[in-house]
């Protein structure tokens, strides 16, 4: 009969548990999964020292599992969905679009061709058309003022390399740097 009682108060556990996450109560199911849990190894101490010590072994190998699903599956469900503010099948944001000072996302960067403004040993900053931003180099220091391209956008920050002859275009003739207007 005690095992009944201990299998008992072991599911309502877990079940307290999980509707902890799923049930905003603010708290309360929680402290009625601690009360299920001290009452289950309770149970099982009064039964014998040996029966004690797996129910605690069992929980603390399947807690941190129930919990993990639970977490995963959470977002999934109407209330995670209500809290998140997210439609039936709607994809989780990728966290917020970095811009320039412009309101240029970064991501529309890759390509362009700006200037060290410091040495990139790796981390420094760039100029990009007429904006400061931080990037950092491909594993090679840059000095300043050397021509550099955007390579990648990573964790919302820019890598870059040395611009090459092809990256930066030809250089533009005599007659066009004396009357740039014209």
């Amino acid at each position: 009969m005690t095992f009944a009682y201990l299998l008992a108060a072991l599911g309502a556990f877990y079940l307290f548990l999980i509707a902890e996450f799923m049930i905003p109560s603010g708290g309360i199911l929680g402290v009625a999964a601690a009360g299920m849990l001290i009452t289950a190894i309770v149970i099982a101490f009064s039964h014998s020292l040996a029966a004690g010590a797996a129910v605690i072994a069992f929980t603390l190998v399947t807690t941190p599992l129930v919990l993990m699903g639970t977490i995963r599956a959470w977002p999934h469900t109407p209330m995670g969905r209500r809290m998140l503010n997210r439609r039936p099948g709607e994809e989780a944001p990728r966290g917020p679009v970095r811009t320039t000072l412009q309101g240029v996302p970064l991501d529309a960067l890759l390509g362009r061709v700006g200037v060290a403004k410091t040495n990139l040993l790796p981390g420094g900053l760039v100029i990009i058309d007429g904006e400061r931003l931080d990037a950092v180099s491909l594993g090679i220091p840059i000095d300043a003022g050397t021509p550099v391209v955007v390579t990648r956008v990573e964790l919302n920050r820019l890598q870059v390399r040395p611009a090459t002859e092809q990256d930066v275009g030809p250089p533009a003739s005599p007659a066009v740097l004396e009357h740039p207007l014209d």
